[in-house]
């Protein structure tokens, strides 16, 4: 019979991995979209948009990070594969753009997301 702590523990990554999976979704559903227009200024509108990415990205590290340190007992390992698999999910969301009409992929767009993977990277493997 599994212990209460098992199961809890099973639980809590069920639910890391349920984030990742529903952030990813939202990333897609958004992209899938065709491009979002705003009111903003030129300027003001691309500043916002490619912030949007870094924050986006960061958030998918976090996630990412989380769910595969419950299993990953070097956290560098962990930071890497983190790092690895939310910029190869970078890479296909632009690519997938492609085919989306008024969208288009962009390795521009792909350079802020890595920003924002790499501030989540360096944040988690700098934490304790």
């Amino acid at each position: 019979m599994k212990s209460l702590k098992s199961e809890s523990v099973m639980i809590h990554a069920m639910f890391c991995w349920l984030a990742v999976a529903l952030w990813m979704t939202a990333i897609f559903v958004i992209s899938a979209s065709p491009s979002v227009a705003t009111s903003l200024e030129p300027a003001y509108d691309f500043s916002v948009k490619k912030f949007g990415h870094v924050v986006v990205y960061g958030i998918l590290t976090a996630l990412l990070f989380g769910a595969l340190r419950l299993r990953i007992s070097r956290k560098v390992h962990a930071v890497l594969l983190t790092a690895v698999i939310a910029m190869l999910y970078a890479l296909s969301d632009e690519w997938h753009q492609t085919f989306v009409p008024g969208r288009s992929g962009s390795l521009r767009d792909v350079g802020f997301d890595a920003l924002g993977v790499l501030g989540g990277a360096l944040w988690f493997g700098k934490s304790k």
